[in-house]
């Protein structure tokens, strides 16, 4: 088990930013996860990756840039899945 932090910035695309839909879907991918997810915003305290409440409270509009990170044996794996969803614009 590794314990390296991957880290990958990616820019929120969709209209309506990180609101509850996303969120969700963002939780549902990291929760198939073992590796410890956060992410953050602007230097704001990471929240919980694998919580809607943290994720929304973040207030990711379109156009700001969140930084996911994941630690453990699976963390490229779910930083991966984690940024192609945000790129599909949650597939919105």
């Amino acid at each position: 088990m590794s314990d390296d932090m991957i880290s990958k910035e990616v820019e929120i695309q969709n209209e309506y930013g990180f609101h509850f839909v996303p969120a969700g879907k963002f939780v549902n991918i990291a929760s198939k996860y073992n590796a410890q997810i956060t992410v953050e915003r602007d230097g704001i305290e990471p929240v919980e990756g694998k919580s809607v409440i943290a994720l929304v409270t973040i207030e990711a509009n379109k156009g700001c840039k969140i930084r996911i990170n994941a630690v453990g044996a699976d963390a490229k794996q779910a930083v991966d899945e984690l940024v192609e969803l945000v790129d599909s614009k949650f597939g919105e």
